[in-house]
């Protein structure tokens, strides 16, 4: 059964070999998660189709793509095309607990498929865990402790300094030879095992170096556009003014040539600037929280 369900699933998880994320990919799906926050649950179902089309669906950490499609083929009463969806998810790492608590799925529970899936879930968890490099998983959750232990003890400028240094050369040495330390290369971050290198990004010199890097990574489809974002104006917080306006709390007046802040953001593959604001505005209203 699982052989079956992953040959489907394979159609549309090694689409877009030739796809450039950046300029094919983030701000149609920018605009179908606008259209899923607004339960427009069709238009949004057809722009995330039609970028699967042309690029195939990125698993982005705290996104989730094949979570989203799933669910809202739920909405529109596709349930059974939910299901490949589902399998991409577990193939991919995440557990089926985290499927099992989603509420959006419990009209999906009384389905063969559902039973099928979860009797599937342990082995296909158990493949993703065979398939990650867990030595440099390893190596980069220590790399990011001491980050944060020089930053939170009573630690001197020098051993800061440091250890942000022996940081850095590691971590151009693993761009190098691995390229962009991603969820399927190294596994999920968790909260006790910090895999997430933004912070180590933004404490790193050469951010020349990095930012060619993470360009390739972008338009390839596996790093994330806001760390670099982010670790270009954390390297301008001295200054008070930001390139991309990458922390919620910096207006417009703080943001340099913002008159051009919408070029200057696609540019990498971020959201424009007022649809990163109407973004995080509905994120608030659905959770119900301050947080974001």
């Amino acid at each position: 059964m699982i052989k079956y369900l992953l040959m489907g699933i394979i159609i549309f998880t090694f689409k877009g070999e030739k796809c450039d994320y950046i300029s094919d990919y983030y701000q149609t799906v920018y605009q179908a998660e606008i259209h899923y926050l607004k339960n427009e649950n069709q238009k949004a179902l057809d722009l995330f189709k039609k970028v699967e089309a042309k690029c195939g669906l990125l698993n982005r950490i705290g996104t989730y793509e094949p979570l989203i499609v799933a669910e809202l083929y739920v909405r529109v009463k596709q349930e059974n095309k939910a299901f490949p969806y589902l399998y991409r998810l577990l193939e991919d790492g995440l557990t089926f607990e985290m499927l099992n608590n989603n509420p959006e799925f419990d009209v999906l529970k009384s389905k063969k498929q559902w039973v099928q899936l979860k009797e599937d879930a342990p082995e296909l968890e158990s493949e993703f865990q065979k398939s990650i490099n867990k030595e440099l998983r390893n190596e980069i959750i220590k790399m990011k402790r001491a980050d944060q232990n020089v930053r939170n003890g009573n630690f001197s400028v020098q051993e800061r300094i440091a250890v942000d240094s022996i940081n850095e050369n590691r971590m151009k040495e693993i761009f190098i030879e691995f390229g962009y330390p991603h969820y399927k290369l190294i596994g999920y971050s968790t909260y006790l095992e910090d895999t997430n290198i933004q912070a180590l990004l933004m404490h790193f010199k050469d951010t020349t170096f990095f930012k060619q890097k993470l360009m390739k990574s972008i338009r390839n489809g596996v790093a994330s556009p806001s760390e670099l974002a982010a670790m270009i104006d954390s390297r301008q917080r001295s200054i008070g003014i930001f390139t991309y306006g990458a922390y919620q709390n910096v207006d417009s007046t703080k943001i340099k040539n913002f008159e051009k802040i919408d070029q200057t953001r696609t540019a990498i593959g971020l959201r424009p600037y007022k649809l990163e604001k109407e973004y995080w505005k509905l994120i608030r209203a659905k959770y119900d929280s301050t947080e974001y």
